[in-house]
């Protein structure tokens, strides 16, 4: 996000939404265009046009994508930490103080 505040329209399932901040348009646009999707992917699975569930569930959704990703960052934190303290010791094993 950059810029002063501004006004910008976003279409979502069909519906209009004004948002206002310091906004990359860019940005914005990939992000309602994702949200678009996973609405639109729920609606048609689902068979349900009550937009309020919609979006409650592909909020869970993406939720669970970022919680995921989080998990996954985390393990590879967890792996490169691992790694990087036997580098260490066996760089102290085999250098002279």
């Amino acid at each position: 996000m950059q810029g002063e505040n501004e006004v910008r329209r976003v279409e979502i399932c069909d519906r209009i939404y004004a948002v206002t901040g310091a906004i990359d348009g860019d940005y914005l646009e990939r992000l309602s265009a994702y949200v678009d999707g996973k609405m639109r992917e729920i609606q048609e699975s689902s068979r349900t046009v009550d937009t309020v569930k919609v979006a409650v569930m592909a909020a869970l959704n993406i939720a669970d994508e970022l919680f995921q990703q989080r998990n996954q960052a985390e393990r590879v934190d967890a792996a490169i930490a691992d790694k990087s303290s036997r580098c260490s010791e066996m760089l102290d094993a085999f250098l002279p103080e």
